[in-house]
């Protein structure tokens, strides 16, 4: 039997707006890779949570969060 996998993704609103090159990416990545996981059949749950502030806001909180999802 084949387990599926559960994905928790979060990202930050203001995460492209860093002066960053490579962490301006960010957003797009992580979009392109919800839509491909959401065509995944070995992809049980996913979830995509958008959070205020950036990828150092509110780290402990966001992770609680990620691992209260997978629990469920």
């Amino acid at each position: 039997l084949k387990r599926q996998s559960d994905i928790y993704l979060s990202l930050g609103r203001k995460e492209k707006s860093t002066k960053h090159p490579l962490m301006k990416q960010v957003e797009t990545n992580m979009l392109l890779q919800h839509e491909l996981l959401s065509r995944d059949g070995n992809i049980g749950r996913l979830w995509l949570e958008w959070h205020e502030g950036g990828h150092f806001t509110d780290t402990e909180e966001r992770m609680v969060q990620g691992i209260a999802a997978l629990v469920r």
